[in-house]
């Protein structure tokens, strides 16, 4: 197992630039796990609230793996940011095994405004 060197996001916009798909959603649930980076990352569904970049639509289930961080025994060393009943943005790239991921596993889930 490899351990990824991961981008630091300063705002949104940088984040947004990124991503392949942003959504917000008030729905995440959990839905098992996938195989990312030789781990298994923790999976959800996501009933897709709002699209604002990418091919999602509102009103549709999404799967999004959240992006662990292999280089230690924690894959969630701050605590899986998908793992929450808040109203969040996610910020997300396709990735050839996973899917769609987060970011990383520091960056791509944050509150969604109200309204979002």
């Amino acid at each position: 197992m490899s351990c990824a060197s991961w981008a630091s996001y300063e705002s949104p916009a940088q984040m947004e630039r990124d991503a392949d798909v942003v959504v917000t959603t008030a729905s995440v649930e959990s839905s098992g796990s996938a195989d990312l980076f030789g781990v298994a990352a923790n999976r959800y569904e996501v009933l897709v609230a709002g699209a604002e970049k990418g091919d999602a639509t509102p009103g549709s289930t999404i799967e999004v793996v959240s992006t662990p961080d292999s280089c230690g025994a924690d894959f969630y060393p701050e605590g899986d940011p998908l793992d929450t009943s808040d109203s969040v943005r996610l910020y997300l790239v396709r990735d050839d095994r996973a899917g769609l991921r987060t970011l990383t596993p520091f960056d791509g889930v944050e509150p969604a405004t109200p309204g979002a």
